[in-house]
């Protein structure tokens, strides 16, 4: 069986026979099933190839992950964007994963990582307006208080004085608790200005701004 905390678990110091009952692997299990990231993205942390155009970013994901327990705690955001199937959502995940397997020693209860893809939280928050649920307001503190906020593929749904207005909502009072935030997107900000106006611009334009430039490589998750 695969462990993925032997790093920190205590059996595996004893010498004791890995299993499903240990404290490690059942904290990252619970850390991973609040997490709502994609099952493809969950726990991988082996390097990912990419393009040599793309070295500097993968350089710099890098050294966020070797001090990503400060990174987070210090409110650092992360803008993440080009072209479709390039890389971006992995990127971020490699960070999300690298923050909970460092985590979970500290961790309580609650979820310290959040995934979700823009299009389909705004249509939730949509349906939520005019048919409340405990579950999704269970998601929304979620997405403000969480350690680490994932927001993929932002720049997909439609634009709108309320769309804006719900993601200023979010990234101020993120930005204002020094909660640290990941963004990916197919759009750069000239693009996302555009669509969303000049203050979604100038939130996202304070972020650590990286580029791929690679080609796509949707199907190299095997």
């Amino acid at each position: 069986m695969k462990c993925w905390a032997e790093s920190y678990c205590k059996w595996k110091i004893e010498g004791r026979e890995c299993s499903t009952v240990c404290d490690g692997y059942v904290w990252l299990h619970v850390l991973y099933s609040q997490s709502n990231i994609p099952r493809l993205y969950q726990y991988r942390l082996q390097e990912v190839l990419f393009d040599p155009s793309d070295n500097n970013v993968f350089i710099k994901v890098n050294e966020i992950c070797k001090n990503v327990l400060d990174w987070v705690k210090g409110g650092n955001n992360l803008f993440l964007y080009g072209d479709s199937g390039n890389g971006k959502t992995t990127l971020a995940c490699h960070v999300a994963n690298e923050y909970i397997r460092k985590a979970v020693p500290y961790a309580g209860m609650d979820a310290i990582v959040y995934y979700i893809r823009s299009f389909d939280f705004l249509d939730e928050l949509k349906l939520h307006q005019t048919s409340p649920t405990l579950e999704f307001e269970g998601v929304l503190e979620t997405v403000q208080e969480v350690d680490l906020l994932i927001i993929d593929d932002l720049g997909v749904e439609a634009s709108n004085n309320w769309v804006r207005e719900k993601l200023l909502s979010i990234f101020d009072y993120r930005i204002g608790e020094i909660k640290s935030t990941i963004v990916t997107s197919n759009l750069d900000l000239v693009e996302l200005k555009k669509l969303h106006g000049s203050r979604i611009e100038d939130r996202l334009g304070a972020f650590t701004q990286l580029n791929l430039k690679g080609p796509s490589r949707r199907g190299e998750h095997s």
